[in-house]
């Protein structure tokens, strides 16, 4: 995750991660199985922090602020920044996956 969305970040990175998570989810994700109640909780545990991974992800873009930083509160950007980083951003899953 945080070769695509990291520290420094673009679209074309972003995008590119989505496109991996996507390849893992048709892969990997979509054959896991679970043979005791251990397994199946960490199965449970990676396909939501693939989920997670995915709303950063379009989070991110389509935040559109140039904000070198993930961390909007790290000193000298909390409050000091263009006034869309300080907006709220609402974000729901389709039922899609």
């Amino acid at each position: 995750m945080q070769d695509y969305c990291g520290e420094a970040k673009n679209d074309e990175v972003l995008e590119a991660g989505l496109r991996w998570l996507n390849s893992m989810r048709e892969s990997e994700l979509s054959q896991a199985c679970a043979r005791n109640p251990h397994e199946l909780a960490r199965t449970l545990e990676a396909l939501s922090q693939a989920t997670m991974n995915e709303i950063i992800i379009q989070a991110t873009l389509a935040h559109k602020a140039s904000s070198r930083l993930l961390d909007l509160k790290a000193p000298g950007l909390s409050g000091d920044g263009p006034a869309e980083w300080r907006n709220y951003m609402t974000i729901r899953k389709d039922n899609a996956r």
